[in-house]
């Protein structure tokens, strides 16, 4: 209320308070009584008073539920950095009156205030923790580490479940439910990384958590994370830091291309370890410089992913990098090739990778070949970083696989989320996504059904996705969009109804609504996100948030969602 609105409203209360009191004393020497606009006059100030009151009260409440949150937040975290000082690590977990159990020390059990809760989790080695505390009303907040506490703010309209990516360490986290207050179950048996274009550099993921990245990295001025839930990979270089000796027993290991320099492995690498480094005190026009290797198993029909981060320190204008994957035949003899190319830059290391699909007949073997191409303008010198460099049998290339002396193998995410709550007749799911890495298939958001044969729930792919609905076995519902995406991120809802249609939204814009469902009695008790495991078809692309809901939305209630949940959490 503005400081006019309440000066006004006092000079109306004494004018009110004058007249009352001019009428009673009137009515010590008559019979005259209240008007009715004397009285209506005074209902009006008393409503307003009340209507004053009560907003104070509830910006009041407000602000005392986010304090008491923000304060449990504080002082719990500065009582793990305390048992984290004294015990070298961070507990592994807490028991339920919030005490540390591994090592157990009952005097840095947490406390928090009337109507919270709090949510503690730690990995290996414990060095570091999340620590999110709710309110009976549904308000979380979250601290990680030595961050401030930031708020997770619930989906509007009442969702039965909201999975929202959240950080418990350095680029790593799982999905957290604002609604339940539970964790989603994530396997991967193996340590992962991913690369985030914001600080240049690729972060190592333990296994059994989700690689996160600040959603900030897909959407300009997001806010929040998003994981990178991706399928089983393997990088079949035996050395992707470019280093000689790569196949050892092996005559054609990684080798200098063309151009006169000093080829040497130096630290620096976008990983943070070692790279390949070319230098030269002068650079030819349209001269290339780079690595090539050969000798990994192929045969006809097989779609191939090659892919190298660079940089250089200085390069003449017009440069850029270049990649090949190339096929040979059991005589070493070259039978095709594909390639893409991006500007070289200087300021941080950038990826290029090039698919090769469908190998000719007579293929025997796949090569990557990496270079620099020096512009037509060139002078001065060159110096060349190549690091992190994979070449992958599929058709895209997925997060990066470190290798050394051998190809390594990189376990699908697995995660799983309770479905209660959920409704199988009728229901909306909306997601908040980047574009997946995999256009030529469809790729899936979430799906439910037996383990024998997973259905999907809801799938990405499209503008607005060409949705259709179908009973498989009974089982569930199936929804595919094969579309390329017109936005690299966006906020997807479907809605479904039995014996209605199913209808896909993007950044609440409908999309064709698909034929008639027919959908299961019943649901099984847990769902996947990003993954459809009868097709082994992963979603491999950013997923920021899940939430579900128990009806099929209107129009209005999908622009409702969709302007709350776009920018993040």
């Amino acid at each position: 209320m503005s400081y006019q609105s309440a000066i006004a409203i006092l000079r109306c209360m004494n004018c009110c308070k004058f007249s009352l009191l001019r009428k009673l004393h009137r009515q010590d020497h008559s019979d005259s009584g209240f008007t009715i606009v004397e009285l209506l006059v005074v209902i009006v100030v008393i409503g307003i008073l009340a209507a004053i009151t009560i907003v104070s009260y509830t910006g009041v409440s407000q602000k005392a539920v986010l304090a008491s949150l923000q304060s449990d937040l504080s002082g719990s975290a500065q009582k793990l950095k305390m048992y984290q000082v004294e015990h070298g690590v961070y507990p592994a977990a807490l028991d339920s009156n919030n005490c540390p159990t591994s090592p157990a020390d009952a005097q840095y059990c947490l406390k928090h205030s009337f109507g919270n809760t709090l949510t503690y989790s730690s990995s290996t080695p414990y060095s570091t923790f999340s620590l999110i505390a709710t309110n009976i009303n549904g308000i979380s907040y979250q601290v990680t580490g030595n961050s401030q506490p930031t708020v997770l703010a619930a989906a509007p309209l009442n969702p039965v479940a909201d999975w929202v990516a959240t950080a418990q360490g350095d680029h790593y986290g799982n999905y957290y439910d604002l609604v339940n207050r539970g964790w989603a179950g994530v396997t991967r048996s193996t340590s992962k990384t991913i690369y985030d274009p914001n600080d240049g550099r690729i972060h190592d993921v333990p296994a059994d958590y989700l690689a996160l990245n600040p959603w900030s990295a897909y959407q300009s001025g997001g806010r929040g994370s998003a994981a990178v839930i991706e399928e089983a990979r393997k990088n079949s270089l035996k050395n992707s830091y470019f280093s000689e000796g790569n196949f050892a027993g092996v005559a054609t290991s990684w080798a200098s291309v063309g151009g006169a320099g000093t080829n040497e492995v130096v630290p620096g690498g976008v990983y943070g370890t070692m790279c390949q480094r070319i230098s030269s005190p002068s650079a030819l026009a349209s001269q290339n410089y780079g690595f090539a290797q050969v000798g990994i198993a192929a045969v006809a029909g097989e779609t191939w992913t090659g892919s190298v981060y660079t940089k250089s320190t200085y390069l003449p204008t017009g440069s850029w990098l270049r990649v090949f994957v190339q096929a040979y035949d059991a005589g070493n003899v070259w039978i095709g090739e594909v390639s893409a190319n991006v500007p070289v830059s200087a300021s941080s290391f950038v990826r290029v990778s090039a698919t090769y699909s469908n190998l000719p007949a007579n293929t025997a073997s796949v090569r990557l070949y990496a270079y620099a191409r020096t512009g037509v303008t060139a002078s001065g010198g060159i110096e060349l970083s190549f690091s992190a460099a994979q070449l992958e049998k599929g058709a895209f290339a997925t997060s990066y696989i470190p290798t050394t002396t051998a190809a390594a193998i990189r376990n699908a995410d697995v995660v799983t989320v309770p479905t209660t709550g959920w409704n199988a007749a009728a229901g909306t799911l909306a997601a908040v996504a980047g574009t997946p890495g995999n256009l030529s298939n469809n790729s899936y958001l979430a799906d439910w059904g037996p383990v024998s044969d997973h259905v999907t729930m809801f799938a990405i792919g499209g503008t607005y996705g060409r949705a259709y609905g179908r009973t498989v076995s009974g089982d569930g519902v199936y929804v595919s969009s094969d579309a390329n995406p017109g936005n690299p991120y966006s906020v997807r809802v479907m809605t479904w109804q039995n014996g209605g249609n199913v209808v896909t939204y993007a950044d609440g814009a409908a999309g064709t609504p698909g034929s008639g469902v027919t959908t299961p009695v019943g649901l099984p008790a847990i769902a996947n996100v990003g993954s459809h495991f009868g097709t082994v078809v992963f979603f491999n692309g950013p997923i920021q948030r899940l939430a579900v809901y128990s009806s099929a939305f209107s129009s209005s209630d999908v622009t409702t969602v969709t302007n709350a949940v776009k920018n993040g959490p």
